[in-house]
């Protein structure tokens, strides 16, 4: 809820996809479907952490069957199985290839042996059996340790391995200043809710305030939140469950379970409503409109959103008489058309060209790196003159668009749009820049020698020799200060949706050099 009202719409849709998935514990598979690397995005996402929950419910169905269908079996019988699955699992980690990261860090049964080494422990806390499986467990998690080349997933066995080591020759009855500290015990009473509410109040924290204050204060305001849901909630549902029966409990999960079914059913089904009531109430759309700035399905051409109609993935659109899709298409008449074809870098462009009034007839289609020069040759057909328009923002993309000008008719001109300002800044955060008002500068000249921007603009010098050819360059109207630039040097306004995306507005800077230049190389 607090999220809804103060944290930022502007992937709407995925964070209502998060929160039904995390209301029958499956963020794990959210994430490892979306393909999200949880250390890249750490703390841009509130509810990151809820992945590894999903985990320990898994665990927690899987280990009632197996100790209900292991009933009849000896505890000895029970720890070499528990022993097996734990080596079984940690092969796998090893077995399996390091490009596949994602499926090894959020699969549930992967993960399955960081909890079962902590049953072995409590199975084997007063057996002797307890001290040799202890030194094949050290032997055994050294050598993992030491050939993982994996530093995130090394740095989890660490840790694996330093509690089990603490666990096994720690003494319960010997007093140790240290571990019986007061404040430590405090600590690990809370650890549960600390665990919750860490990383919603970082998120917070760093999104309205500098690092000098959120690093300070989101520490305290994590204590505080976490003993009070300690205190209020947790030790409270604690004592239901000891109070009630198991018949009770049981009831009431399903009860639970069942509400959390039909809330999650209504979001679904009521998406579209609930998506405007939260835009409204919001915070930071009352103040920012963040997610019209930031949020490309607000690109549209004759008011159709181009994310829905004109991608390959698009399943929803009319081909006219033309070949076209009806939805990504503004008709006028039969003289010219501007083709334009390209990627999320083409696309922020979209509102820049509707905007040019010479421009009769205006077609996108979003083909990623695609050049679909046979559909643009049949509709010399029905157009007298076509001009193709692809934004190129790289070496390697010139040498593919140059290979394939010679499939196009002779006939049809080309408008390249260029390369805009690259920032590579991963602490240059563009929400934080525009709530904060802080200072977000970046310095071309690092762009301009991490993708050699030199020898990119020699090509291009060298393509636009072909009188066909046109090239228009953004880079300057962006980013005048060949020294220093700024994503928000505009007030409210900013140009960038990240490192290499402009915003729609960003891209709207360009309207007056555009049609000067549009007007003096004649494209019509």
């Amino acid at each position: 809820m607090v999220y809804l009202c103060y944290g930022p719409l502007t992937e709407i849709k995925y964070i209502n996809d998060k929160i039904i998935w995390s209301f029958f514990y499956f963020t794990n598979f959210y994430y490892l479907l979306n393909r999200k690397d949880y250390f890249d995005t750490i703390f841009e996402d509130p509810i990151n952490h809820l992945w590894s929950l999903s985990v320990e419910f898994h665990f927690y169905i899987f280990y009632v069957f197996f100790f209900y269908f292991l009933t009849k079996k000896n505890y000895i019988f029970i720890k070499k199985t528990i022993f097996a699955l734990i080596i079984i699992s940690i092969t796998l980690l090893c077995v399996i290839p390091l490009k596949y990261y994602n499926f090894v860090f959020y699969f549930s049964f992967l993960r399955f042996w960081e909890i079962l080494i902590g049953a072995l422990i409590y199975l084997n806390k007063d057996s002797t059996w307890n001290k040799k499986i202890n030194i094949l467990f050290f032997i055994f998690l050294a050598l993992i340790i030491s050939s993982f080349k994996n530093t995130n997933l090394a740095i989890i066995f660490l840790s694996i391995f330093f509690t089990h080591l603490f666990l096994t020759f720690y003494k319960e009855k010997k007093k140790n200043i240290l571990i019986n500290n007061k404040i430590f015990t405090y600590l690990g009473n809370i650890s549960y809710s600390l665990y919750l509410w860490h990383l919603p109040v970082i998120f917070f924290f760093q999104l309205y305030f500098t690092k000098e204050y959120s690093y300070f204060f989101s520490f305290f305001i994590t204590i505080l939140l976490s003993s009070l849901s300690y205190f209020i909630i947790e030790n409270k549902f604690k004592k239901i469950i000891i109070n009630y029966s198991k018949k009770n409990i049981f009831l009431k999960s399903i009860i639970v379970g069942i509400f959390l079914f039909i809330v999650a059913i209504f979001a679904i089904s009521n998406f579209s409503f609930l998506k405007n009531e939260i835009t409204k109430n919001n915070y930071l759309e009352k103040k920012h409109s963040l997610t019209k700035k930031l949020n490309y399905s607000e690109i549209r051409i004759n008011n159709n959103p181009v994310y829905k109609f004109c991608t390959k993935e698009s399943k929803i659109y009319t081909l006219n008489v033309y070949k076209l899709r009806q939805e990504c298409l503004i008709f006028n008449n039969n003289e010219s058309l501007i083709y334009v074809e390209g990627d999320s870098h083409t696309v922020v462009f979209i509102p820049l060209i509707t905007k040019v009034n010479s421009f009769s007839n205006i077609y996108y289609e979003h083909n990623g790196g695609d050049i679909s020069y046979e559909k643009v040759n049949q509709q010399l057909k029905f157009f007298k003159k076509i001009t193709y328009v692809k934004n190129i923002d790289s070496i390697e993309k010139l040498i593919f668009f140059e290979k394939n000008i010679k499939n196009f008719d002779k006939n049809i001109d080309f408008l390249i749009i260029g390369t805009i300002p690259n920032f590579n800044n991963k602490l240059l955060n563009v929400q934080k820049c525009l709530i904060q008002k802080s200072n977000c500068d970046y310095k071309p000249s690092e762009d301009y020698k991490k993708r050699n921007l030199q020898l990119y603009y020699e090509k291009i010098d060298f393509l636009i020799k072909d009188q066909r050819i046109n090239f228009y360059n953004p880079y300057k109207i962006i980013c005048p200060n060949n020294k220093k630039c700024s994503i928000n040097n505009y007030g409210d306004l900013i140009t960038h949706r990240e490192g290499d995306h402009l915003t729609i507005e960003g891209s709207l800077l360009l309207l007056e050099n555009f049609k000067e230049f549009i007007k003096l190389k004649n494209i019509q």
